[in-house]
């Protein structure tokens, strides 16, 4: 039954059919109250001081789906919601007037990876019925993001031993794995620069709570890897000769911690003819010079 109320005066009532009967009684969208009787109101918008207002027993039905979410997993767990879609309004309106939604279903509390249900209860303040259709929350897995450190060896594999895979809410995995050829672009000290390719690298484990099923396969995808010089020492080697009229040369250096193969080119042995003592002044050359750390020692020649 319809009525319509203006301040001090009274409620004009109009006996009406069933909701789909009672059209065209110029009551607004939003004024309807939907299943209530003599002795139970059970909508939760009270009326207005003003306008018409239909007040019915029959509460139609809306279709109310859950709203599907999504996220990447984060270490926290979830709860909440994405809201939900209603459908099937009677009397023109668009608005149901829910009050706070309670979700429920396998998603509250979720935190690993996977697919869990969405569900739950709300209260339309005009007095619809609701009938549920449960979403579903996806929790995606994270992305891990490669960094490690190691000295120059004149390959271009990167071995798991020196990586860490980092993931979310300080979780750590260890790498395994030889690494492989390819693993760097180019074989020289460089410092934070991206893997070339996780070849021969296997995710390893987590001591501190971290789950391989919430990540991703291992990536280049901002890793961050540095190759440090390596250390070598040049001893220039005393020499003692007696005079022989011609010019007379130190014996060889000796080298330690370089790479064979490495282009590596040493000078400044001392020379001399007359009696006296000479000093070398070992200077070091190369296209791989830069991968080493190198300590000289010079020595006389007398």
């Amino acid at each position: 039954s319809p009525g319509s109320v203006t301040a001090n005066n009274g409620l004009i009532t109009f006996m009406t059919g069933s909701i789909s009967g009672s059209t065209g009684l110029g009551v607004s969208a939003g004024n309807n109250r939907y299943n209530s009787d003599e002795v139970t109101t059970n909508y939760t918008a009270t009326l207005g001081s003003t306008g018409r207002y239909a007040v019915y027993r029959e509460a139609p039905t809306l279709t109310a789906t859950f709203n599907n979410a999504s996220k990447t997993y984060d270490g926290q767990i979830y709860s909440g919601g994405n809201g939900i879609t209603l459908a099937g309004f009677a009397n023109g309106e668009s608005n149901a007037q829910l009050g706070t939604v309670t979700y429920t279903g396998t998603s509250q509390g979720a935190k690993n990876a996977g697919t869990y249900t969405l569900s739950g209860t709300a209260v339309s303040g005009l007095g619809y019925k609701l009938n549920y259709t449960a979403g579903s929350l996806t929790v995606n897995k994270a992305n891990l993001v490669l960094s490690g450190t190691r000295v120059y060896d004149a390959s271009k594999t990167f071995a798991g031993q020196h990586l860490t895979a980092t993931g979310v809410a300080g979780e750590t995995f260890a790498v395994t794995g030889t690494g492989d050829t390819s693993n760097l672009a180019s074989k020289n000290v460089q410092t934070a620069q991206t893997l070339n390719s996780v070849t021969g690298l296997t995710l390893g484990t987590s001591t501190n709570g971290g789950l391989s099923d919430n990540y991703n396969a291992l990536s280049t995808t901002a890793s961050s890897v540095s190759v440090t010089p390596k250390s070598a020492t040049v001893n220039a080697t005393a020499t003692q000769l007696t005079y022989n009229a011609s010019t007379q040369n130190q014996l060889a250096q000796t080298t330690t911690g370089f790479i064979a193969g490495d282009a590596i080119a040493i000078t400044g042995q001392a020379s001399g003819k007359n009696a006296g003592t000479y000093a070398s002044n070992l200077a070091l050359s190369g296209v791989d010079l830069g991968n080493y750390s190198v300590t000289v020692n010079n020595a006389n020649l007398v």
